[in-house]
């Protein structure tokens, strides 16, 4: 687990939890992709899977929403000038 003592300086804190009631504006988190496809179009869905999967493969199965989505400018040019704002929906 990183060290969040200097949390904060950090902008967004991010749990997984289990057994306890949470709500969502999707019924499954991989929905927002759907959501964020039809906003923006070009095969967004597909390729932030595909960013997340070589994200994970370089960093030992861990990995970032930022090291994500710098991926996903890497390998999707076209969504490098809207990454802070799709990671802000």
């Amino acid at each position: 687990m990183p060290d969040l003592s200097n949390y904060k300086n950090l902008k967004v804190i991010s749990f997984d939890i289990f057994d306890t009631a949470v709500i969502r504006r999707t019924f499954r988190p991989k929905d927002i992709y759907d959501v964020v496809e039809g906003t923006y179009g070009e095969n967004f869905k597909e390729l932030r899977m595909q960013a997340e999967k070589l994200a994970r493969e370089q960093n030992n199965g861990e990995c970032t929403l930022d090291s994500i989505y710098g991926k996903l400018a890497e390998i999707a040019p076209a969504f490098a000038g809207k990454i802070e704002e799709i990671k802000n929906l």
